[in-house]
């Protein structure tokens, strides 16, 4: 079945991880939203969690260069010297049920990152690999409401479902435990 607790902020039904994979959420020709209260458990560091993107302000396309001969964007054709860093990573989050790996891009990760933007995050790790590699860690293991959309696509010939967090909020223990409590007593007969 689905998780207990609430977190506002959209994102369909509140389940637990257990309960999206026993439903198969995604796996049925749509796209499916749904929410969760989960710890980010994982930050994956196989790359960098962002992409050097366009510096105009309204294409989010992948710039191409460096900084020292420019950067150029071939989706608008912009052209600077210095791109903007987007976050795109993968991050493992878990429930009282079990644990998923979620795909998480710039607004959500920056909300995450305890609103430290992809491009502070570089010129951390440029001047300061230890303390890069601190700022994930600290990132790590605090507990949210998520939003998530689900939808299964096609990569290399193979079906597999991508789960993609669209809303993140800090979650507030105290205000859960109220709601969980009210819950409670709406649901318990009246003495």
């Amino acid at each position: 079945g689905g998780g207990g607790g609430g977190g506002g902020g959209g994102g369909g039904e509140l389940k637990t991880i257990s309960a999206v994979r026993d439903e198969n959420i995604g796996n049925n020709g749509r796209t499916d939203s749904w929410s969760v209260n989960a710890t980010i458990s994982n930050i994956l560091r196989t790359r960098d969690p962002w992409y050097t993107a366009c510096g105009s302000t309204n294409c989010k396309k992948k710039a191409t260069g460096d900084d020292a001969q420019g950067w150029t964007c071939e989706a608008c054709g912009w052209r600077g010297n210095e791109c903007k860093r987007r976050y795109v990573g993968r991050v493992q989050i878990s429930d009282y049920t079990g644990n998923m790996y979620v795909d998480v891009f710039d607004d959500a990760m920056t909300k995450l990152m305890g609103e430290l933007s992809a491009d502070e995050l570089s010129r951390l790790k440029d001047v300061d690999e230890r303390a890069f590699g601190h700022t994930l860690d600290q990132a790590g293991f605090k507990r949210y409401f998520m939003a998530i959309r689900s939808n299964a696509d096609e990569w290399n010939g193979e079906t597999r479902i991508r789960h993609q967090i669209t809303h993140v909020q800090k979650q507030d223990m105290l205000a859960e435990a109220y709601q969980m409590l009210e819950a409670i007593r709406r649901a318990s007969p009246q003495a």
